[in-house]
């Protein structure tokens, strides 16, 4: 089944996973089950950091196509077959230029994508299982959802949210959550591909989907729900105090973080006797999942945006140094206008503003990341000695200049022709 992210991802309230659905459906199951067959389209919010919008789309489409992709989702992805994985990868790559504008939305559009191309590309890999032979009884339980896929999957996704305990761990209720979704996909493959039929699958589907994208990402961390959510909101706090102030502003970390509410611990009897409601935890722990992602988002396009700004810097150098040293191969000896073209060429170099230019890209660049401070300052010495270098050209042009306007003072003239001699020849 589908593995999900950890790395860089989603966000609360506007978009948890629980917003985010299959077929760009919003499906709201933590408050009841509400589903609007609507694109949910999450609010833009103003400039990320203070740069334009260009350098940010530049940035975007420079990070890595996984970059909102959890360890254990590239684990998964890393297992398909190459051709369906590159497929997968293009996909994502090409959503890449919406975390320029709209962090949320990128993180949405890359659970869509990894989600919907699963099923898609398991009923590929697996065949119709309707062209399998296998036991009457298997194909009898085929048949029932055939009949009414969509209220017999409904009434099984409600069975199994009904069947937990307490003290079930990650691993238990991941594990009944993707023998649901392997049905339910395998379900979706079989039926007639019409639009109803399998719109009122994925609707289905993207109520559990989450769910088990929850349990599945913390593995083996704790052992019941409660103290699931402890373990997953103290890492999610720390994470919050140690990141860059950027990028928690980018995230909207800290408001998101005010929106989790505790759930409440069940009763001794409730835990003991009855069978559990995970979804309290389930939703409050996606919230804390998409807070953790979407900082590791913005830290990514951060320091990708402070790696293009020194590098813009460095290129600017590069040009100044390779000015000065073509106006350095016009300096001459013998040719007082070559050294004077040499001096308008070193003069060129740093003409244009663009001194100031590369001291705000490596200013902006430096203040974005500080592990690019060294190198910025790498980078300013190196502007400081070619200033040094333009004026030793300045210096060696007039030099050049004085010896050769020397040489031709001290240089004897030659008389001018006598015309009474040049006859007197002739004749």
């Amino acid at each position: 089944m589908l593995p999900e992210r950890n790395d860089t991802f989603s966000q609360p309230a506007r978009r948890t996973w629980f917003h985010c659905s299959r077929a760009g459906q919003l499906s709201k199951i933590s408050s009841l089950l509400v589903t609007v067959l609507v694109l949910y389209v999450p609010p833009t919010h103003a400039g990320i950091f203070d740069i334009g919008a260009k350098v940010k789309a530049d940035a975007a489409v420079r990070l890595s196509a996984t970059v909102g992709v959890d360890p254990k989702t590239q684990e998964f992805l890393n297992q398909l077959p190459d051709n369906i994985r590159s497929q997968v990868l293009d996909l994502l790559i090409q959503a890449l230029p919406i975390i320029g504008t709209n962090i949320d939305e990128y993180l949405q559009r890359v659970s869509y994508l990894i989600d919907s191309n699963v099923d898609y590309l398991q009923c590929a890999v697996e065949g119709s299982l309707a062209n399998i032979s296998d036991t009457v009884a298997h194909l009898a339980t085929l048949g029932a959802y055939r009949i009414q896929p969509d209220e017999k999957l409904y009434q099984d996704y409600l069975n199994l949210t009904k069947s937990f305990q307490y003290d079930y761990k990650p691993i238990q209720y991941s594990i009944a959550y993707a023998d649901f979704l392997a049905e339910a996909t395998r379900t979706s493959c079989q039926v007639n591909r019409t639009f109803e039929a399998v719109a009122s699958i994925n609707q289905i589907t993207s109520l559990a989907r989450p769910k088990w994208r929850v349990w599945y990402r913390l593995g083996a961390e704790c052992s019941d729900a409660t103290d699931c959510w402890r373990v997953l909101r103290a890492e999610v706090t720390d994470l919050i105090a140690k990141s860059d102030k950027q990028d928690i502003v980018a995230a909207h970390a800290d408001s998101e973080f005010l929106n989790i509410k505790e759930p409440s611990i069940p009763t001794w009897y409730e835990q003991k006797v009855e069978s559990f409601d995970a979804s309290p935890y389930e939703s409050e722990m996606a919230k804390l999942f998409d807070i953790e992602d979407s900082i590791g988002v913005a830290r990514a396009l951060r320091e990708e945006v402070a790696t293009m700004t020194i590098e813009k810097a460095t290129q600017l150098i590069d040009d100044v140094k390779a000015q000065l040293d073509s106006a350095r191969e016009l300096l001459s000896d013998k040719d007082a206008d070559s050294n004077d073209e040499a001096v308008n060429q070193a003069q060129y170099a740093f003409a244009g503003g663009n001194t100031e230019l590369i001291g705000q890209y490596l200013d902006q660049g430096s203040n974005l990341a500080s592990d690019k401070e060294e190198i910025a300052q790498a980078q300013l010495t190196r502007l400081s000695n070619l200033r040094q270098e333009q004026s030793e050209i300045y210096q060696t042009a007039a030099t050049n200049n004085e010896a050769i306007a020397a040489a031709a003072a001290a240089a004897p003239t030659a008389p001018p022709p006598s015309h009474h001699h040049h006859h007197h020849h002739l004749l």
